[in-house]
């Protein structure tokens, strides 16, 4: 399938029908879409670097019976400012697990300066091809989704009519699978119903429930029926009820407090009376009854009782979908300039600030560098209604000191989030220092236009042109590459770009490093140059190296945080 979109353009919509083929992987994800989390994701076909990772992505229907259901994905400017063949897809995650679209084609995606020259992309879109034509898309620019939904629709999915049909036949099983998880919660309450129906002589109402009461009668003909049914609900009860409470009600005539906890108020009165004679068959039933062990196999059943370790790893779960987790102790400076409660002094939009608090656990707060003429500006609403944190470029900045956690190590990732207004100068966004010098042993800054980079006494520069938009600028060390470009690495919202390499990068940072300085460099220690102009919104720095898949959750969290409107 082949999309087209021009440079530096927003639309058209790119978009993919969702349908039922047939296949078993897919058969459980068609349960409700509405339920699930999409995301869009497009890499360079040559590089397979991606240019967009898991950015959130919406779903469509048209207003057909039954409906039809289209994922789709707006593009930013960001996303198409460069030409090039890339590679996207759409990825669906919910309860059944995830699935990636299309499933048997590749959805290859074509941004170009223009399409004048090309003879696939002006005529109209017609027949069966399976080529998405967007030049038909701007003439119904005012309403995008109608447009969009005649235009890609029949070409990817005229032969697949059937579709439509499949998908009303799945939306039964969502609510079988959603059936099971209540009748989990029956299974329970009717476990405790049989203590009831034991002190009532085993009415017929229990039998189907507790299979095993009739087995038991059939062995012990005797009062033995209400004894394996009490011995029962002493097993039950210990995996119903937390695995506590069980044992203090085999142990004092407690069988009452846990029926009670189970089953309706009526059970208290009967059982005390039933349970205080029957509690010493029980003990010994065990070991003659050996049927009523089979009885105890509603115990496996419960197993899922276990869930309680499932509850807690869901609680655990949330820290990976926090993105950046401030408790890291290799978090060390997280600044955050979406809030004025990070800043001290600051009660309104274009008040200057004392500090620009650390909301990591290491506490390294930036102070400005001089008095009142060289404190860098708060200002709201700057991107995305997001505040920032403002630049003059011509006498603030910002000092972190001491700070010597990033001294000698082998490897660290710092992230800044920013908006240069100026690319003409020679800017500092971040630098490391000794004593009162600054040093190129870790730092970011803009110079003739693009950017250079210093890690470990090395330096690279990159062909990427410094411009005015907002952007997340990351460069990673890691001193136990074997090459430079294994040491070194820069990306550009998210993207990888390519390094010169000006000189070796070493194996670890300066061993001297005490302090950070943001927005400047520092000469001596009256001196300064290189004063950043523009924005900065967030500024993050880890000691140590973030794997892939950390690194492509922190980029995503912070681009939906941020850039989500442009």
């Amino acid at each position: 399938m082949e999309f087209f979109i021009r440079k530096n353009a927003t639309l058209p919509y790119i978009k993919v029908k969702v349908f039922k083929s047939g296949r078993n992987d897919y058969k459980e994800f068609s349960d409700s879409l509405t339920a699930s989390t999409i995301t869009f994701s497009m890499y360079d076909e040559e590089t397979e670097i991606y240019k967009i990772i898991d950015r959130t992505a919406s779903i469509m229907s048209d207003g057909n019976t039954p409906p039809n259901n289209y994922v789709y994905y707006q593009f930013r400017k960001t996303d198409s400012k460069r030409e090039g063949r890339y590679v996207g897809e759409f990825k669906i995650t919910n309860s059944q697990g995830e699935i990636k679209l299309p499933l048997r084609d590749k959805l290859y995606i074509t941004v170009s300066d223009s399409f004048a020259d090309s003879d696939t992309c002006c005529r109209p879109n017609r027949g069966d091809s399976p080529i998405i034509f967007p030049t038909e898309t701007p003439r119904n620019t005012v309403t995008p989704t109608v447009s969009l939904s005649n235009t890609p629709t029949p070409s990817v999915t005229s032969s697949q009519t059937p579709t439509p049909s499949v998908t009303s036949s799945q939306t039964p099983t969502p609510t079988n699978t959603s059936t099971p998880s209540v009748t989990l919660t029956p299974t329970i309450t009717q476990t405790s119903t049989p203590t009831p129906s034991v002190t009532n002589t085993v009415t017929p109402t229990n039998t189907p429930t507790n299979t095993p009461s009739t087995s038991v009668g059939a062995t012990p003909n005797p009062t033995t029926t209400t004894t394996p049914t009490p011995s029962v609900t002493n097993t039950v009860t210990p995996t119903s009820t937390q695995t506590s409470t069980p044992t203090p009600s085999v142990t004092n005539t407690q069988t009452s407090t846990p029926t009670p906890s189970v089953t309706p108020t009526n059970t208290p009165t009967d059982t005390p009376s039933q349970t205080a004679t029957n509690t010493p068959t029980p003990t010994n039933t065990p070991n003659s009854s050996a049927p009523v062990t089979p009885t105890v196999t509603p115990t496996p059943s419960f197993t899922p009782t276990n869930t309680v370790t499932p509850t807690h790893t869901p609680t655990v779960t949330p820290s990976p979908t926090q993105a950046i987790v401030p408790s890291d102790p290799t978090l060390e400076i997280f600044y955050d300039a979406s809030d004025t409660a990070n800043f001290v002094g600051v009660t309104s939009s274009g008040d200057t600030f004392t500090q620009w608090s650390d909301s990591s656990a290491t506490a390294h707060n930036a102070n400005p560098i001089g008095g009142a003429s060289t404190r860098p500006a708060w200002w709201s609403n700057v991107v995305c209604g997001l505040g920032g944190v403002k630049f003059d470029g011509t006498s603030d900045g910002l000092s972190v000191n001491p700070i010597t956690d990033i001294a000698n190590i082998s490897g660290f990732t710092a992230i800044i989030l920013g908006k240069l207004t100026n690319t003409g100068t020679t800017q500092q966004l971040i630098t490391s220092g000794v004593g009162n010098t600054s040093v190129n042993n870790s730092n970011v800054r803009v110079s003739g236009g693009t950017f250079v980079l210093g890690a470990a006494n090395g330096l690279a520069e990159t062909s990427q042109i410094a411009d005015t938009d907002p952007h997340m600028w990351t460069m990673i060390f890691d001193g136990s590459g074997s090459t430079n470009s294994d040491r070194l690495k820069f990306y550009v919202d998210g993207v990888q770009e390519s390094l010169t390499f000006l000189s070796n990068v070493g194996t670890v940072t300066d061993s001297s490093i005490d302090s950070l300085y943001i927005g400047i460099d520092r000469v001596n220690v009256s001196t300064y140059q290189y004063y950043y102009s523009g924005f900065m919104f967030e500024v993050l720095l880890w000691s140590r190296v973030l794997p892939p898949s950390e690194l492509s959750a922190v980029h995503s969290y912070l681009d939906n945080k941020w850039y989500s409107c442009l």
